[in-house]
């Protein structure tokens, strides 16, 4: 039982991270193109960033 509520609370909070996530992942590729500038390398960051926190929410 308590080991099902831990794991209940680890998607809850990915959950909540993600959208989160991909939100700013979204609002930085409008930035990037409303500034026509080439941010692949900023983007490929962030998305990176979005999945090292995904990953240590699952720990």
């Amino acid at each position: 039982m308590a080991i099902m509520r831990k794991r209940e609370l680890k998607y809850d909070k990915i959950r909540k991270a993600v959208p989160t996530g991909l939100y700013i992942y979204y609002a930085n590729i409008l930035v990037c193109l409303h500034l026509k500038i080439t941010c692949y390398i900023g983007l490929s960051i962030n998305k990176a960033f979005i999945c090292i926190i995904c990953l240590n929410l699952l720990q």
